[in-house]
């Protein structure tokens, strides 16, 4: 018996094994402390045996006979610290969802996404360092919006101009139906 081979050829005492099952009844029994109570119970009972570790020889017997009771007893331990580590972690990741849903990019750092990948040549050389070529990369950038502006204003004179010498034109018209004719097909 493995209980045995701890003590040698002598058995355990009663009161260390009495200790025993006070720390399992308690709950602060460990793996081993189990191990060792479920060898002593699962044991033949001897003519010496004492009476107080023989009322709990049923007790024993019950717990051994579940299926599984002293794997779940021996992993009372592992499964406490498996929690506590899943705990912690769960703390970890709200801490840093936190952390990035309160984190909002600067205005520094949207413009050096926006203009990712560009570069200036300076005599010559090939600049992409962005903070030394942003100022340039503005100036641009305001000089194509200007111009688009531009675009779009004269765009809407033109068309604006074209109606209006239409317009001019078909009132000196005195046929109405050739004037509403001609107005329908040019404008």
């Amino acid at each position: 018996m493995k209980i045995f081979r701890k003590y040698g050829k002598n058995s355990p005492s009663s009161d260390y094994l009495l200790g025993l099952v006070e720390l399992f009844l308690e709950g602060t029994a460990t793996a081993e402390q189990e191990a060792e109570l479920y060898a002593y119970f699962s044991s033949p009972a001897g003519g010496d045996a004492d009476s107080r570790l023989e009322r709990y020889r049923p007790m024993f017997a019950w717990y051994a006979a579940l299926p599984g009771e002293r794997m779940a007893a021996a992993g009372r331990r592992k499964r406490a610290a498996a929690a506590w580590a899943v705990a912690a972690s769960v703390a970890v990741l709200m801490a840093v969802a936190g952390f990035l849903a309160l984190w909002t990019p600067s205005a520094a750092d949207e413009a050096m996404e926006l203009y990712a990948g560009s570069y200036v040549v300076r005599d010559g050389r090939r600049i992409t360092d962005l903070r030394a070529i942003y100022p340039e990369l503005r100036m641009a950038e305001c000089l194509s919006d200007s111009l688009i502006a531009a675009a779009e204003s004269a765009e809407f004179r033109a068309e604006d101009l074209e109606r209006t010498l239409i317009e001019q034109a078909i009132s000196h018209i005195d046929d109405s139906d050739l004037a509403a004719t001609i107005r329908n097909e040019l404008l």
